[in-house]
């Protein structure tokens, strides 16, 4: 498998700390968190145009990650440690009735399944969350034991999460309630889930993928095969997002890029 690497956003490009990535499929739109900015840039990837999403209110604080929600975006701001939703209205807090859990501490990534329901990393205090998408009632996910967790990704009742204390990558089947540990000794950040069912994960400076029926996994990037490339040396893989079947999009959060792999057989 031979890794094909395109920058497509710079450090020209003004970016500062891109912590978060979300791709719109039907209108080939990729979103980025520019967490030092304060604010969501938005990239067209068929015109190569980049905007700034207006908060005219000032709601955004210090953003961190991002998913696609309903008609809009959700957003985890650290500073106000809470979750912030765009609509075509703009932007506001997204509200949250915690009941009897502890409120959010320091939500990391955030993602948002087919009916409506939020799943957010809370790292600091070793918890995932869920938001019911109809009460937004928070719910503890007690099953799944993790420290320190970051990245989150959800598709088809499953949740993914990077259990990045441990080093490993547990997937939790949302309806059995069972918890399965993968790819022990890694120091997971990021991690995306192919339609085919391959484990993306990303460490500082390397990308893994992971076959959870073969059981295999395959180092994809490191800092020895990033010296093929002639860009800036590869620091740390902060996000992930799957584009279509063949292409991968991730963030060098130090470098201020982002960029384009293509997995060609």
């Amino acid at each position: 498998m031979t890794p094909v690497i395109e920058q497509i956003v710079h450090k020209e490009n003004g970016l500062s700390y891109p912590s978060g990535l979300a791709y719109d499929q039907e209108d080939h739109v990729l979103y980025i968190v520019d967490m030092r900015g304060k604010r969501v840039r938005q990239l067209d990837l068929d015109r190569k145009s980049l905007w700034t999403i207006r908060d005219e209110r000032g709601v955004i604080a210090f953003p961190l990650a991002i998913t696609l929600y309903k008609e809009g975006l959700l957003v985890t701001d650290t500073k106000k440690k809470a979750i912030l939703q765009y609509t075509k209205l703009g932007w506001r807090q997204f509200e949250i009735d915690t009941g009897n859990e502890r409120p959010l501490q320091f939500p990391g990534s955030i993602a948002a399944d087919e009916s409506g329901n939020v799943y957010v990393a809370d790292f600091t205090t070793d918890r995932i969350c869920r938001i019911d998408g109809n009460t937004r009632k928070l719910t503890v996910l007690r099953d799944i034991r993790c420290h320190q967790p970051y990245g989150i990704f959800v598709r088809h009742q499953t949740l993914y999460v990077t259990d990045t204390g441990n080093k490993r990558i547990l997937q939790y089947d949302l309806r059995m309630r069972t918890l399965f540990p993968y790819c022990e000794g890694i120091s997971s950040i990021a991690v995306a889930v192919h339609p085919n069912g391959r484990i993306y994960v990303s460490e500082n400076r390397k990308l893994y993928q992971f076959d959870p029926r073969s059981k295999s996994l395959s180092l994809l990037l490191d800092a020895s095969t990033w010296k093929q490339f002639s860009y800036p040396k590869l620091c740390h893989i902060g996000s992930l997002c799957i584009q279509n079947e063949a292409d991968l999009i991730f963030t060098d959060t130090i470098k201020n890029t982002v960029y384009r792999l293509s997995l060609q057989q």
